[in-house]
């Protein structure tokens, strides 16, 4: 067995494999919608942020997903594959290793993040007084995800989530070896936002953004993000994970606190050597208080049209079909008119993906269950459906896109 993950981490090593909260993006000016291409938006001018140069389409296939998900004789192979328990543990254990191995060539803190954390009697405390109890999680959820038996309901999912990014967002630029944690989680969250301002400028939406949700938020990482880029607007993170909540909610009390050594160590895993009880910090006054819910993203219970901004970052393919439609359908009751809605995530059309070699789309499905389903997922269709206009996908980078949409205000209906 020991073999065996040396040669998966090996593979791994060599790949830009991906789980879950590890949201990267960097971005492209090309616009894809569905089958048909769509001409691209005019690209905006950014004097705060450096971004690369965009990718061009060539990064994506005609291919409507990859022939390694859905019901193709390939897939059902690597399914069986998946459904063979001591196969499936070599899968979980290696994929896992491969990611802090990563992490942690590159200088990111991930055991002592972990450590820190796991000594942080307050974050334990604040999952008493953030978790809804009432919260009954559906079977899909309750599935094992990214190598963990119990998927996201775990202190160690939660940990281990800010180091797991930023193992991603260096794998995104594993050829450029000199490039920083900071550098490389800049370019992945900025092509996002970037992505978002084109379209929001394209179609004269999101001015000046009051309210702002981020659905699937994790331990806030993409959250803070949302909140570096609209500091006046009042944003919230919702997730289904009370642990991950929790997380989040320290982070946001160690902000204030002025113990995190201001935004940009804010942004990245803190090291050890950056958390301190001090208060000489003026980070918490350059932007609002990001707030965090521990609630279901199928029916959150929030108000009718309450958000100018609805962001779902990297969530999307741990959902089954079923899932996603219900997920669009709360997306476009929380909009409000002259808002637009974003889902981020993995591309179907992605060369990348779609030309992964064995070892690597079997490891990528085993520790994500739902995503045969979302690969067959019509994403724009779906937010089309829902009465959303303009609905476009962009390619954010070779390996993920942007799929947005907008709702008209009343007097452009």
């Amino acid at each position: 067995m020991n073999l065996g993950i040396q040669q998966l981490n090996a593979k791994l090593e060599s790949s830009s494999f991906c789980p879950k909260s590890f949201r990267p993006i960097t971005a492209s000016r090309s616009i894809r919608g569905g089958c048909n291409s769509r001409p691209s938006l005019a690209p905006i001018v950014r004097a705060s942020v450096e971004t690369p140069e965009r990718v061009s389409t060539s990064s994506q296939n005609e291919k409507a997903m990859p022939e390694w998900t859905g019901d193709s004789i390939l897939s059902r192979v690597v399914n069986a594959a998946i459904n063979f328990p001591p196969l499936f543990s070599i899968m979980k254990v290696g994929a896992r290793a491969a990611i802090k191995g990563t992490a942690e060539k590159r200088s990111v803190p991930w055991a002592s993040n972990v450590s820190t954390l796991e000594s942080t009697p307050e974050v334990f405390q604040i999952m008493e007084e953030i978790e809804n109890k009432a919260i009954e999680y559906p079977f899909y959820y309750t599935q094992p995800f990214h190598g963990y038996d119990t998927g996201n309901l775990s202190w160690q999912a939660a940990f281990e989530v800010e180091p797991a990014s930023d193992a991603m967002a260096l794998r995104v630029y594993k050829t450029e070896t000199e490039v920083s944690v900071m550098e490389a989680q800049t370019r992945v969250r900025m092509g996002i936002l970037d992505a978002v301002q084109n379209f929001a400028n394209h179609y004269g939406v999101l001015k000046n953004p009051n309210h702002i949700i981020d659905i699937g938020c994790s331990v806030g990482v993409s959250t803070r993000w949302l909140a570096k880029q609209y500091p006046e607007a009042n944003i919230l993170g919702l997730d289904l994970s009370p642990y991950m909540v929790a997380v989040a909610e320290l982070r946001e009390r160690q902000r204030e606190r002025g113990a995190l050594g201001g935004d940009d160590s804010f942004l990245i895993t803190p090291s050890a050597d950056k958390l301190s009880s001090s208060s000489s910090s003026s980070s918490s006054s350059s932007r609002r208080r990001i707030k965090y819910m521990h609630g279901n993203m199928e029916s959150s219970g929030l108000p009718n049209a309450s958000f100018d901004f609805v962001s779902v970052q990297f969530v999307a393919h741990e959902c089954p079909a079923h899932v996603l439609t219900n997920l669009v359908a709360e997306c476009r009751r929380l909009v409000r008119p002259g808002g637009m809605v974003l889902i981020a995530d993995n591309n179907p059309r992605s060369k990348v993906i779609q030309n992964l070699p064995p070892v690597l789309f079997t490891l990528m499905k085993s520790t994500e269950p739902w995503s045969d389903e979302y690969y067959a997922f019509d994403l724009e269709a779906e937010m089309k459906k829902v009465g959303l206009l303009g609905v476009v996908t962009e390619d954010s980078d070779p390996r993920h896109r942007a799929v947005m949409g907008y709702l008209p205000s009343e007097g452009d209906r």
